[in-house]
């Protein structure tokens, strides 16, 4: 599962050995699952806010209006994805013939596609978030085959807008997901590893959630108020922070003990309640299964209380 938007939540379902992939919208149940792109055998949703959901179908771009499918790849451009979307905004790739992947923003239709690629030494970059008026992603610097590692990228709209969020003194960083005011995702150095971080719009604002003993980690979604993703001591641990690193809380704790790695890839609060989207490995089926957890905040500073609400999907894994 990639996307949760209260009782929503969007992802794919399909066999591995069949190689097929569909998009799939659940209501909160295994047995609510929808094929929102029965025409193809390759597609995936990847967003969700309101009435909209973003993904790709067939390798394209693709926008859900309500039930209406809208191809969000313009001409010219040989491969596109997007993302994430909120209040009207569409972001992810483009890549016209002959480039790596370039960052991009939409507004509803093909047409509308701006790039955010910047101007000069950038070899390549993606739009992985908006919060409705920011973007957030990555850029990577030089010329093949010497490229940088990822920097972690901040947009208003429009190329010339671009930020390097790369704090000092860190090697690569990356942002995975935004709401407003709030950027979250990684940073990674030789010394520390690969571990969860948090922006407010400039580089200066870093932060890192990294939990002590944990290993490595990372965020792949926020509210603004929780923040998703997983840490890494061995196998990943799906896992829930609140605005501070020493917030962390085990998601995984509330599986079964049939699932031996998990992994948290987005989140939404209505209200007191949290919904959580993500993923599991369920050695005894040997099977990834789409899993949410929900649970509600009972009181300011009071710890939440989240469970597994179970498997919404099942995907079994070669042998």
């Amino acid at each position: 599962m990639n996307a949760v938007y209260g009782q929503y939540q969007g992802g794919g379902y399909g066999s591995s050995s069949g190689g097929t992939a569909h998009a799939a919208v659940w209501q909160g149940s295994s047995g609510s699952v929808m094929n929102v792109a029965p025409q193809s055998n390759s597609a995936g949703i990847t967003g969700m806010w309101a009435d909209q959901m973003v993904g790709l179908v067939g390798f394209r771009a693709t926008l859900w209006q309500g039930s209406t499918l809208i191809d969000l790849q313009p001409p010219g451009i040989t491969y596109s994805v997007a993302y994430a979307v909120r209040n009207g905004e569409q972001v992810g790739d483009a890549s016209p013939p002959a480039t790596d992947e370039r960052a991009v923003v939409w507004h509803g239709t093909a047409a509308s596609m701006v790039s955010l690629h910047p101007a000069g030494n950038v070899f390549a970059s993606q739009a992985r978030a908006t919060d409705g008026t920011h973007q957030g992603g990555w850029v990577r610097y030089g010329t093949f085959p010497n490229i940088s590692g990822y920097h972690a990228a901040y947009w208003s709209g429009t190329a010339g807008s671009f930020l390097d969020l790369n704090p000092f003194g860190v090697s690569e960083s990356y942002i995975n997901g935004m709401a407003p005011g709030q950027q979250v995702g990684w940073t990674w150095t030789q010394a520390t590893g690969t571990q969860a971080a948090v922006w407010s719009g400039a580089s200066g604002t870093w932060r890192s959630f990294a939990v002590p003993g944990m290993g490595t980690s990372e965020l792949l979604a926020t509210t603004g108020t929780e923040q998703v993703g997983a840490v890494h001591p061995g196998l990943p641990k799906a896992a829930i922070w609140f605005n501070t690193a020493s917030s962390y809380l085990d998601l995984h704790q509330f599986l079964g003990s049939n699932y031996y790695d998990s992994t948290a890839t987005s989140v939404y609060r209505d209200g007191t309640t949290i919904y959580v989207g993500g993923w599991a490995h369920n050695g005894l089926t040997n099977s990834t299964e789409a899993i949410l957890w929900t649970g509600t905040i009972p009181a300011p500073g009071a710890a939440p209380l989240l469970l597994a609400a179970g498997l919404l999907a099942r995907r079994r894994r070669r042998a």
